[in-house]
Parts: C-alpha cells; structure tokens; sequence
C-alpha cells in the first residue's frame, strides 16, 4: 500500500490493527505449552526450593514424577505447590499504656 496524504487515516488504522495482532501472536508464542515444560532433577529441585535431596525425597506431599528409579519435578507444580502453602501474615498488635 503506499501511504499518501490522503490515505494516511488508514494506513495508520492498519498498522495499529496488524500491531495489534502481532502483539497477540507474540504473547501466544511465549506462553509454556506442556510439551515444552521445564523438568527439574533431584538436585535442581531441591537448590530450586532452598532444601536438602534428602528433605526433598522424603517429603511425600511434594509433586514429582518417578521414570526409571529417579525423581523428576515440573518447575510449574513446584511453584503451585509453593503457593498453595501461602499464609496470611498475622496483624500486628498494637498495644496501648494505660494511664
């Protein structure tokens, strides 16, 4: 398309609407996808959360997929797992002097 004085409304219009689109496409593309999941090992995981191997092993509530006698760990379901455990910080109390 070339792009005159007269035109320029619409070409403008277009290339917000094709930037548009490709804002979309770009956020599409970046979003994981299963297959492309990052899988953590024993030892990653367990430098991932701050804990031991050991800790890590015999902590049964902790998500992990077992292939071939070895513990694997989706970085997603760490994080999830994380957050699930989450608290609510108490309220401070604020104590008062009475006369």
């Amino acid at each position: 398309m070339e792009v005159t004085h007269n035109n320029l409304p619409e070409a403008v219009a277009l290339l917000l609407t094709q930037i548009g689109e490709l804002k979309q496409e770009v956020k599409r593309l970046s979003e994981p996808k299963e297959r492309d999941e990052v899988y953590l090992t024993l030892e990653s995981a367990a430098e991932y959360l701050g804990t031991t191997k050991t800790a890590l092993r015999q902590n049964k509530n902790v998500p992990s997929i077992l292939r071939m006698r070895k513990l694997y760990f989706k970085k997603s379901d760490l994080q999830a797992w994380l957050e699930a455990g989450k608290v609510k910080p108490k309220p401070n109390k604020v104590f008062v002097a009475s006369s």
